[in-house]
């Protein structure tokens, strides 16, 4: 079935994760909204994905020159179908040409009444209503997807379960938000960069920088049952066990882990894994302007003798997303060199590195791809 796919705050890393799982010629009709096929239902998608806040359902297509009362027509038109015993709960979301004047959904509400339907509406943003709120009341949400060529008509059908979100976030026992912590919707995109639409039975994932577990939380989330971490820190490991044992009690999963307190440049393990997914230590998030050289040639060296223990770590074939950091302000210390040098011990880039971060952070956070070959 063909969806439009309303994208989270890195939509290019939303795409990219799109294209891994559901459909790899994906394609984007704004910046925020990906056109996708996928034999999956719409909850399955929204289940699956970090990146993708909401499923539409493609209702029509129409030219852009339609007036505001031919545009009102049409939403009347469809919302006559969808009203059920003459009632209505309703929204109307204009995703693209902001200088577009709004649809009065007063004048929506009084042109229903006429027809017989009872109808109310919420209060919202121009891009529609919030995934709680739609998660929590039964709401008809049209969305008017202005793109380059065409108006799309579409329905809101699956959004993102925030509740089950916030509660892996802020309901686990152990976090490290001093630290700076993986947020779990792009802990959840680099697992499916990684896992793709492979079969998950018997597949191993490494975290060498463990944390408090997002990598691994969010891998046990998708399905797969063999998850293994490791961390210099002793109170990371002791925590990330904390969380992974909360998480098979409270969402009823079943999957086997180990967690090490081992440094990453020397983890020793007695199996091969299919796919290592992590952020390592990026420096601090606000750096001494004058020390961030010094703080890039320890970060190349760290990097440099991880990958080298890793080749003993990783199946023929296995692959490997990872953060490096980058900083606005100085540009020229890009790690380039080093992903060059990761070639020669049998690493293959296999994506553009794609960022996330906050706007005018220091530290920017840039999320690279791997395979390799063994």
């Amino acid at each position: 079935m063909q969806y439009l796919l309303l994208l989270g705050n890195t939509p290019k890393l939303s795409l990219a994760e799109i294209r891994a799982v559901l459909d790899s010629k994906a394609k984007p009709v704004l910046e925020t909204v990906a056109q996708a096929e996928s034999n999956l239902t719409p909850k399955e998608v929204v289940d699956r994905l970090g990146g993708t806040i909401k499923v539409l359902k493609i209702v029509g297509k129409f030219a852009k020159e339609q007036d505001q009362e031919q545009v009102k027509d049409l939403i009347i038109n469809q919302f006559k179908k969808e009203a059920k015993d003459k009632k209505l709960n309703f929204y109307v979301a204009q995703i693209g040409e902001k200088s577009r004047p709004r649809i009065d959904l007063n004048q929506i509400k009084t042109k229903l009444t006429q027809l017989g339907i009872k109808s109310r509406y919420s209060p919202g943003r121009r891009i529609g209503l919030s995934a709680a709120k739609l998660l929590h009341q039964e709401v008809v949400e049209l969305n008017l997807v202005y793109t380059q060529k065409e108006l799309i008509l579409t329905k809101t059908i699956a959004v993102q379960d925030i509740d089950l979100w916030t509660k892996r976030d802020r309901h686990r026992p152990y976090t490290q938000r001093k630290k700076g912590m993986l947020p779990l919707k792009v802990a959840r995109m680099m697992v499916n960069l990684a896992v793709g639409q492979d079969k998950l039975k018997k597949a191993k994932l490494l975290d060498p920088f463990i944390g408090s577990g997002s990598t691994l939380i969010e891998a046990a989330m998708i399905g797969i049952n063999y998850l293994i971490g490791a961390d210099i820190d002793k109170k990371a490991t002791q925590g990330a066990r904390e969380n992974l044992r909360w998480l098979k009690e409270v969402f009823d999963l079943k999957f086997d882990y180990e967690v090490h307190h081992q440094d990453a440049t020397k983890l020793n393990l007695t199996t091969k894994v299919n796919y290592l997914v992590s952020e390592p230590f990026l420096g601090k998030q606000t750096p001494d302007i004058k020390k961030i050289r010094h703080v890039y040639l320890g970060l190349e060296k760290l990097y440099w003798g991880a990958f080298k223990n890793f080749t003993h770590l990783l199946a023929p074939g296995a692959k490997v997303v990872v953060v490096f950091p980058a900083w606005p302000s100085r540009p020229e210390l890009d790690f380039s060199a080093l992903i060059d040098k990761l070639s020669q011990i049998g690493y293959t880039n296999t994506l553009e590195p794609l960022s996330y971060g906050r706007k005018k952070a220091q530290v920017e956070r840039k999320i690279w791809q791997f395979s390799y070959k063994g």
